[in-house]
């Protein structure tokens, strides 16, 4: 398939964020991009490993024109890295699609993504990834509103949901409009695209999140703004990377995340959640948080056996949410 452009939808850029040692994965999601029809790749380094840089501009140098490379020389966090890929990709662009440095694309998944813009005349869509566990849901007949989080949740629980049994169940007249794409309250960067006046309109990611959730604020401002997005069934998306949080073996994802010796991810993961979701209502929402937050502090002092570091560490991450402290507050590794 040829460029975007040349169907009408304008120029499409593709952003990707890579850091570490990931440039074989990088290069492979680039490709699967510029298979599936994107004009411009902007690769952004995100504080990757020189062997990783080098090979990524032997990669680029055969792609002259068609790739940009953006060296941060630094980690910035997914917050940062993403802020610059958004914004070094909107220039001379129509759409910009933004991706991980896992998410490979189907070949034919920009199509169906620009092709639903189309005809439901929307500025914002996602594609669904196969890891994705609220986009099964959803497809799988789920209401959009109830597979994600709702207002007042804590870190993705809530008791009065659970208590529930999780309804939402959309009818068949309501599902039935969601032939090719299904609305949806917020979204993730990989398989993001995004018509650039809607930037233009809502602007950039923040970089003050660092690690965690800066999609999720961000999807939420563009819903917020009056720019539905549409999650698009046949615009799919393989992503190869694992969660750092492994729940392979079955058990709870406390339990991995106790386990996994990256506690600074847990604080930057809850510290954001809770910034969001203690923002995103009144007093009402704000209490059903502290709810949540005392029964999912209880189970997880339960499941991990009364681990100190890492609940002390969920405790202080939940107060910086709240009080707003946000930026490097703790060391990347730490």
């Amino acid at each position: 398939m040829s460029g975007t452009g040349t169907r009408g939808n304008g120029t499409v850029t593709a952003g990707i964020v890579t850091y570490l040692d990931r440039a074989a994965m990088c290069i492979e999601v680039a490709e699967s991009a510029m298979a599936a029809g994107a004009d411009r790749v902007v690769v952004v380094l995100n504080g990757c490993t020189p062997e990783s840089a080098e090979a990524l501009r032997a990669w680029a140098g055969d792609r002259a024109g068609t790739v940009e490379l953006v060296d941060l020389g630094e980690n910035t966090g997914s917050a940062g890295g993403f802020h610059v890929a958004l914004r070094e990709a909107r220039r001379e662009s129509r759409w910009v699609w933004l991706l991980d440095d896992d998410n490979v694309a189907s070949l034919s998944s920009l199509d169906c993504a620009l092709t639903n813009a189309e005809r439901s005349d929307v500025a914002v869509l996602s594609m669904v990834r196969d890891s994705d566990e609220a986009h099964a849901e959803i497809l799988a007949g789920a209401d959009p509103r109830t597979a994600y989080p709702v207002p007042g949740s804590f870190f993705g629980v809530d008791i009065v949901t659970r208590l529930r049994r999780r309804g939402g169940r959309t009818s068949d007249a309501v599902a039935a409009t969601w032939e090719l794409s299904a609305p949806m309250p917020q979204g993730s960067y990989g398989g993001l695209v995004v018509r650039t006046d809607v930037i233009d309109a809502v602007g950039l990611p923040r970089r003050d999140f660092e690690l965690y959730f800066d999609d999720v604020e961000y999807t939420r401002r563009i819903v917020a703004a009056g720019y539905p997005i549409r999650l698009v069934r046949d615009a799919t998306i393989t992503d190869l990377g694992a969660k750092w949080a492994d729940t392979s073996d079955g058990g709870s994802y406390v339990r991995a995340m106790a386990r996994s010796g990256q506690i600074w991810k847990t604080r930057y993961s809850m510290r954001n959640s809770t910034f969001v979701e203690w923002r995103s209502g009144g007093v009402p929402t704000k209490a059903r948080l502290l709810l949540n937050a005392g029964v999912y502090f209880c189970y997880a002092a339960l499941v991990t056996r009364f681990d100190l570091v890492f609940l002390r560490a969920g405790l202080r991450a939940t107060r910086d949410g709240i009080a707003g402290r946000l930026g490097r507050t703790w060391p990347y590794g730490s």
